[in-house]
């Protein structure tokens, strides 16, 4: 069986092109799953540190407040 593509006849069968079609279509999903993944594993381990420093803040602002109107007491 012979195809036709852009006004040439080549001798690769139609299944073929679809499985090899499938297959670099696999393996392309695969790796941008990949890559995004990885991604977000960097933003949410950002994330995760930016709300750690944050959390540090807000303790050590509270820590000083209540040391002020435990003075003034």
């Amino acid at each position: 069986m012979t195809t036709m593509t852009s006004g040439v006849t080549t001798g690769t069968p139609t299944a073929a092109l679809t499985g090899r079609r499938a297959a670099a279509r696999r393996v392309l999903t695969t790796m941008e799953r990949l890559m995004f993944r990885g991604d977000a594993m960097n933003v949410a381990r950002a994330n995760a540190w930016a709300a750690v420093l944050s959390d540090r803040e807000r303790a050590r602002q509270r820590a000083e407040a209540e040391a002020a109107l435990g003075e003034q007491e």
